[in-house]
């Protein structure tokens, strides 16, 4: 197998429920109420209030991915459909890209909402740094700084996102970054005023056995080369950073593969691999989209 990605690098970093049926699955949310001070006031009529609710939908996906062999053979079939074969492997990476490709647009994409699903909701200004934040001084274009990722933990903290006193695993935090940014990220934090975020006397370990950025910030990263992280733009690319409970993945059919030989082409072999899937952004004050200039 040539290079490339093996299987999904996203599908642990969001909420995730299999077995989803129907045209379309709903995620039911429910937001804060205030109270009423009823200090003095005895026998006072307290007006009811409904709790604020509202829905998010997701739609599943379909997709089908079609190899062949030329004609069926015992011998030479037997290593393409293996655990290891060509056949299984490719399709298995097919399925990996395709539902980090859905998780990507679902982050940083439209979310529909509403009693019917209709109502676009995109990821609101606020909850995105632009390509030239700094944390104080003149605003200037950049990669992916150190002060950006600051200041998007900053947004979900000003947003009750993310909570000191009761972290859990649904509010554990994410980030999602291209090879770009951690290159000149790792670069950035070697030198200068920078360079003690990556020593073991202020913080956990940074990189990987391999040099790699793992959890930095209190953010565990994963790099990604999806096209969905790149804008049309080709000198900006986004990073994401949100909690696992503002993302939600349904899987309606997981990735199963059957072999057909086909007599109208010379008995050739088959292999069909199908799978469905959808997913939504639950909150947007859960998810900061970070934009850099990468050239």
């Amino acid at each position: 197998m040539l290079v490339g990605q093996r299987e999904s690098r996203i599908r642990n970093m969001v909420m995730l429920e299999t077995g989803c049926s129907g045209e379309a699955k709903t995620f039911n949310q429910v937001g804060d109420i205030n109270s009423i001070n009823t200090t003095g006031t005895r026998y006072q009529n307290i007006p009811l209030r409904d709790l604020p609710t509202a829905k998010r939908w997701i739609r599943p996906n379909q997709y089908s991915t079609p190899t062949s062999e030329d004609k069926w053979d015992e011998k030479g079939l037997l290593p393409t459909i293996a655990p290891r074969g060509k056949h299984t492997m490719a399709h298995a990476r097919t399925f990996g890209r395709d539902l980090d490709d859905v998780i990507i647009d679902a982050i940083g994409g439209t979310a529909y909402t509403g009693a019917t699903g209709v109502t676009a909701t995109v990821l609101p200004s606020t909850q995105k740094i632009a390509k030239d934040y700094v944390h104080t001084g003149s605003a200037t274009d950049s990669n992916l700084t150190v002060h950006k990722i600051v200041g998007s933990l900053k947004v979900l903290a000003d947003n009750d996102a993310i909570d000191d006193d009761e972290l859990d695993s649904e509010q554990e935090l994410f980030g999602l970054m291209t090879p770009t940014m951690e290159a000149y990220l790792r670069s950035l934090v070697t030198s200068g005023s920078n360079v003690g975020l990556f020593s073991k006397d202020y913080a956990p370990p940074v990189l990987d056995e391999r040099g790699r950025i793992k959890r930095f910030l209190g953010i565990n990263w994963k790099v990604s080369t999806r096209p969905g992280l790149k804008d049309a733009d080709t000198t900006i690319q986004y990073a994401y950073v949100w909690t696992k409970s503002g993302v939600q993945v349904g899987i309606w059919e997981d990735m199963s593969t059957t072999i057909d030989r086909l007599p109208q082409v010379n008995n050739a072999v088959l292999f069909l691999s199908q799978y469905s899937f959808g997913a939504t952004r639950l909150e947007e004050k859960k998810v900061v989209q970070i934009a850099c200039k990468v050239a």
